[in-house]
Protein backbone atom coordinates (compact mmCIF):
# COMPACT_ATOMS: atom_id res chain seq x y z
CA UNK A 1 0.00 0.00 0.00
CA UNK A 2 2.79 2.42 0.90
CA UNK A 3 4.60 1.78 -2.38
CA UNK A 4 1.44 2.47 -4.38
CA UNK A 5 0.71 5.67 -2.47
CA UNK A 6 4.31 6.83 -2.93
CA UNK A 7 4.16 6.14 -6.67
CA UNK A 8 0.86 7.99 -6.88
CA UNK A 9 2.39 10.97 -5.09
CA UNK A 10 5.32 11.19 -7.50
CA UNK A 11 3.39 10.57 -10.72
CA UNK A 12 0.65 13.05 -9.91
CA UNK A 13 -2.88 12.69 -11.21
CA UNK A 14 -2.08 13.29 -14.88
CA UNK A 15 0.10 10.18 -15.35
CA UNK A 16 -1.66 6.77 -15.39
CA UNK A 17 -0.44 4.54 -12.57
CA UNK A 18 -0.24 0.85 -13.45
CA UNK A 19 -0.22 -1.51 -10.45
CA UNK A 20 0.50 -5.23 -10.59
CA UNK A 21 -2.10 -7.30 -8.73
CA UNK A 22 -0.89 -10.72 -9.86
CA UNK A 23 -1.03 -13.60 -7.39
CA UNK A 24 -1.47 -17.36 -7.06
CA UNK A 25 -5.27 -17.47 -7.33
CA UNK A 26 -8.22 -15.41 -8.48
CA UNK A 27 -9.39 -14.78 -4.92
CA UNK A 28 -6.00 -13.43 -3.89
CA UNK A 29 -5.95 -11.21 -6.98
CA UNK A 30 -9.32 -9.80 -5.92
CA UNK A 31 -7.82 -8.88 -2.55
CA UNK A 32 -4.91 -7.17 -4.32
CA UNK A 33 -7.30 -5.31 -6.61
CA UNK A 34 -9.06 -3.74 -3.64
CA UNK A 35 -5.75 -2.67 -2.09
CA UNK A 36 -4.52 -1.20 -5.38
CA UNK A 37 -7.73 0.70 -6.06
CA UNK A 38 -7.95 2.03 -2.52
CA UNK A 39 -4.47 3.50 -2.89
CA UNK A 40 -4.83 5.22 -6.24
CA UNK A 41 -4.23 2.71 -9.05
CA UNK A 42 -5.52 3.77 -12.47
CA UNK A 43 -4.88 0.50 -14.29
CA UNK A 44 -4.46 -3.01 -12.87
CA UNK A 45 -1.97 -5.49 -14.32
CA UNK A 46 -3.07 -9.14 -14.22
CA UNK A 47 -1.14 -12.30 -15.13
CA UNK A 48 -2.32 -15.90 -15.13
CA UNK A 49 -2.06 -17.30 -11.58
CA UNK A 50 1.49 -18.41 -10.90
CA UNK A 51 3.35 -20.99 -8.77
CA UNK A 52 1.01 -23.80 -9.83
CA UNK A 53 1.64 -24.19 -13.55
CA UNK A 54 -1.46 -26.22 -14.38
CA UNK A 55 -3.55 -23.35 -15.79
CA UNK A 56 -5.43 -24.26 -18.95
CA UNK A 57 -6.23 -21.57 -21.50
CA UNK A 58 -9.89 -21.76 -20.43
CA UNK A 59 -8.83 -21.11 -16.83
CA UNK A 60 -6.78 -18.11 -17.91
CA UNK A 61 -9.79 -16.60 -19.67
CA UNK A 62 -11.97 -17.24 -16.62
CA UNK A 63 -9.35 -15.69 -14.33
CA UNK A 64 -9.16 -12.55 -16.46
CA UNK A 65 -12.96 -12.33 -16.74
CA UNK A 66 -13.46 -12.53 -12.99
CA UNK A 67 -10.64 -10.09 -12.26
CA UNK A 68 -11.93 -7.56 -14.79
CA UNK A 69 -15.49 -7.91 -13.50
CA UNK A 70 -14.38 -7.31 -9.92
CA UNK A 71 -12.22 -4.29 -10.78
CA UNK A 72 -13.61 -0.78 -11.00
CA UNK A 73 -10.65 0.49 -13.05
CA UNK A 74 -9.32 -0.92 -16.36
CA UNK A 75 -7.27 -4.12 -16.52
CA UNK A 76 -4.11 -4.79 -18.56
CA UNK A 77 -3.22 -8.47 -19.06
CA UNK A 78 0.46 -9.40 -18.77
CA UNK A 79 1.91 -12.42 -20.60
CA UNK A 80 5.24 -13.35 -19.00
CA UNK A 81 5.64 -17.14 -19.29
CA UNK A 82 9.09 -17.29 -17.69
CA UNK A 83 7.52 -16.17 -14.40
CA UNK A 84 4.04 -17.69 -14.59
CA UNK A 85 5.12 -20.90 -16.38
CA UNK A 86 2.07 -20.50 -18.62
CA UNK A 87 1.91 -18.82 -22.03
CA UNK A 88 -1.24 -16.98 -23.05
CA UNK A 89 -1.93 -18.47 -26.48
CA UNK A 90 -3.04 -16.37 -29.44
CA UNK A 91 -6.52 -17.92 -29.40
CA UNK A 92 -6.80 -16.89 -25.75
CA UNK A 93 -5.69 -13.34 -26.55
CA UNK A 94 -8.58 -13.17 -29.04
CA UNK A 95 -11.02 -14.07 -26.27
CA UNK A 96 -9.44 -11.68 -23.79
CA UNK A 97 -9.82 -8.82 -26.26
CA UNK A 98 -13.60 -9.23 -26.03
CA UNK A 99 -13.77 -9.05 -22.22
CA UNK A 100 -15.29 -5.87 -20.85
CA UNK A 101 -12.88 -3.66 -18.88
CA UNK A 102 -9.75 -5.28 -20.37
CA UNK A 103 -7.91 -2.58 -22.30
CA UNK A 104 -4.76 -4.31 -23.48
CA UNK A 105 -1.96 -6.85 -23.29
CA UNK A 106 1.70 -6.58 -22.43
CA UNK A 107 3.60 -9.41 -24.09
CA UNK A 108 6.98 -10.33 -22.59
CA UNK A 109 7.04 -13.83 -24.06
CA UNK A 110 9.73 -12.94 -26.59
CA UNK A 111 7.78 -14.93 -29.20
CA UNK A 112 8.06 -12.66 -32.23
CA UNK A 113 5.64 -14.63 -34.40
CA UNK A 114 2.91 -14.54 -31.77
CA UNK A 115 3.53 -10.86 -31.08
CA UNK A 116 3.07 -9.98 -34.76
CA UNK A 117 -0.23 -11.84 -34.84
CA UNK A 118 -1.36 -10.03 -31.68
CA UNK A 119 -0.66 -6.70 -33.37
CA UNK A 120 -2.63 -7.85 -36.42
CA UNK A 121 -5.61 -8.50 -34.14
CA UNK A 122 -5.78 -4.76 -33.50
CA UNK A 123 -7.33 -4.44 -36.96
CA UNK A 124 -10.50 -5.89 -35.41
CA UNK A 125 -10.25 -3.97 -32.13
CA UNK A 126 -8.19 -0.83 -32.55
CA UNK A 127 -8.88 0.38 -29.00
CA UNK A 128 -7.10 -2.68 -27.54
CA UNK A 129 -3.51 -1.78 -26.62
CA UNK A 130 -0.55 -4.08 -27.32
CA UNK A 131 2.64 -3.38 -25.36
CA UNK A 132 5.93 -5.15 -25.88
CA UNK A 133 8.14 -6.25 -23.00
CA UNK A 134 11.10 -7.66 -24.93
CA UNK A 135 13.63 -4.84 -25.26
CA UNK A 136 15.41 -6.55 -28.14
CA UNK A 137 12.17 -6.41 -30.19
CA UNK A 138 11.09 -2.89 -29.24
CA UNK A 139 12.06 -1.06 -32.42
CA UNK A 140 10.66 -3.54 -34.90
CA UNK A 141 7.63 -4.09 -32.65
CA UNK A 142 6.78 -0.40 -32.73
CA UNK A 143 7.15 -0.32 -36.51
CA UNK A 144 4.74 -3.25 -36.71
CA UNK A 145 2.12 -1.29 -34.79
CA UNK A 146 2.70 -1.92 -31.09
CA UNK A 147 1.42 0.83 -28.81
CA UNK A 148 4.42 1.01 -26.50
CA UNK A 149 6.99 -0.82 -24.44
CA UNK A 150 7.54 -1.45 -20.74
CA UNK A 151 11.19 -2.27 -20.12
CA UNK A 152 13.92 -2.26 -17.50
CA UNK A 153 15.82 0.46 -19.36
CA UNK A 154 12.84 2.75 -18.91
CA UNK A 155 13.71 2.96 -15.22
CA UNK A 156 16.84 5.01 -15.90
CA UNK A 157 16.59 6.25 -19.51
CA UNK A 158 12.92 6.75 -20.41
CA UNK A 159 13.80 9.50 -22.90
CA UNK A 160 15.51 6.93 -25.15
CA UNK A 161 12.33 4.87 -25.35
CA UNK A 162 10.16 7.96 -25.85
CA UNK A 163 12.37 8.97 -28.78
CA UNK A 164 12.04 5.52 -30.28
CA UNK A 165 8.24 5.66 -29.96
CA UNK A 166 8.15 9.06 -31.67
CA UNK A 167 10.31 7.85 -34.55
CA UNK A 168 8.10 4.78 -34.96
CA UNK A 169 5.05 7.02 -35.37
CA UNK A 170 6.96 8.92 -38.06
CA UNK A 171 7.95 5.66 -39.74
CA UNK A 172 11.64 6.62 -39.55
CA UNK A 173 13.22 3.17 -39.84
CA UNK A 174 16.80 4.45 -40.07
CA UNK A 175 16.50 6.48 -36.87
CA UNK A 176 14.81 3.55 -35.13
CA UNK A 177 17.71 1.32 -36.13
CA UNK A 178 20.17 3.66 -34.39
CA UNK A 179 18.03 3.99 -31.27
CA UNK A 180 17.44 0.25 -31.10
CA UNK A 181 21.20 -0.27 -31.21
CA UNK A 182 21.43 1.84 -28.02
CA UNK A 183 18.64 -0.17 -26.41
CA UNK A 184 20.31 -3.46 -27.29
CA UNK A 185 23.70 -2.26 -26.00
CA UNK A 186 22.21 -1.13 -22.67
CA UNK A 187 20.29 -4.38 -22.41
CA UNK A 188 23.63 -6.09 -21.76
CA UNK A 189 23.46 -4.65 -18.23
CA UNK A 190 20.71 -7.16 -17.42
CA UNK A 191 23.09 -10.02 -18.17
CA UNK A 192 25.77 -8.87 -15.74
CA UNK A 193 25.53 -11.08 -12.68
CA UNK A 194 23.32 -14.06 -11.94
CA UNK A 195 20.05 -12.13 -11.59
CA UNK A 196 18.99 -9.58 -14.21
CA UNK A 197 17.61 -7.11 -11.67
CA UNK A 198 20.97 -6.82 -9.90
CA UNK A 199 22.56 -5.17 -12.92
CA UNK A 200 19.56 -2.93 -13.52
CA UNK A 201 19.37 -1.84 -9.89
CA UNK A 202 23.08 -1.05 -9.80
CA UNK A 203 22.83 1.00 -13.00
CA UNK A 204 20.00 3.01 -11.44
CA UNK A 205 22.06 3.57 -8.30
CA UNK A 206 25.10 4.75 -10.27
CA UNK A 207 22.87 7.27 -12.05
CA UNK A 208 21.61 8.59 -8.71
CA UNK A 209 18.08 7.21 -8.91
CA UNK A 210 18.04 4.79 -5.96
CA UNK A 211 20.12 2.61 -3.67
CA UNK A 212 21.46 -0.67 -5.03
CA UNK A 213 19.82 -2.87 -2.37
CA UNK A 214 18.14 -6.10 -3.48
CA UNK A 215 15.53 -8.11 -1.62
CA UNK A 216 16.89 -11.26 -0.05
CA UNK A 217 17.99 -13.82 -1.09
CA UNK A 218 19.29 -12.01 -4.18
CA UNK A 219 22.90 -10.88 -4.02
CA UNK A 220 24.38 -7.58 -5.25
CA UNK A 221 26.96 -7.50 -8.00
CA UNK A 222 30.62 -8.17 -7.32
CA UNK A 223 33.17 -5.37 -7.73
CA UNK A 224 34.15 -6.74 -11.14
CA UNK A 225 30.51 -6.94 -12.25
CA UNK A 226 29.88 -3.38 -11.08
CA UNK A 227 32.83 -2.25 -13.17
CA UNK A 228 31.26 -3.99 -16.18
CA UNK A 229 28.01 -2.07 -15.68
CA UNK A 230 29.87 1.22 -15.33
CA UNK A 231 31.78 0.51 -18.54
CA UNK A 232 28.53 -0.08 -20.44
CA UNK A 233 27.11 3.18 -19.12
CA UNK A 234 30.28 5.01 -20.15
CA UNK A 235 30.28 3.48 -23.62
CA UNK A 236 26.69 4.62 -24.12
CA UNK A 237 27.42 8.15 -22.93
CA UNK A 238 25.53 8.03 -19.65
CA UNK A 239 28.56 8.32 -17.39
CA UNK A 240 31.83 10.18 -17.79
CA UNK A 241 35.02 8.16 -18.06
CA UNK A 242 36.11 9.71 -14.78
CA UNK A 243 33.12 7.88 -13.32
CA UNK A 244 31.82 10.81 -11.32
CA UNK A 245 29.78 12.87 -13.78
CA UNK A 246 26.34 11.65 -14.84
CA UNK A 247 25.57 12.54 -18.45
CA UNK A 248 22.13 11.00 -18.96
CA UNK A 249 19.90 14.07 -18.97
CA UNK A 250 18.31 14.80 -22.34
CA UNK A 251 20.85 12.90 -24.40
CA UNK A 252 18.23 11.11 -26.49
CA UNK A 253 15.61 13.82 -26.68
CA UNK A 254 14.66 14.95 -30.19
Amino acid sequence: SKIIRTARKFTGEDTPLYVGVMDTSTERVKENIKIAEDNGADILVVTPPYYLSSNTQEEIVRHVELSARYASVPVMVYNIPRCTHTNIDLSTVKEIMEIDNVIGLKDSSGDWEQFQKEVFLKDKNNSFRILIGAEELFGVGMLMGADGCVTGIGNYLPELLVSLCKEAKRGNAEKIKKLQHKVTSLRAISFVGDFWLAGLKYACSVLGLCEEYLSLPFQPLTKFQKLSVRNILKEEGLLSYEGSQILRSGRYQN
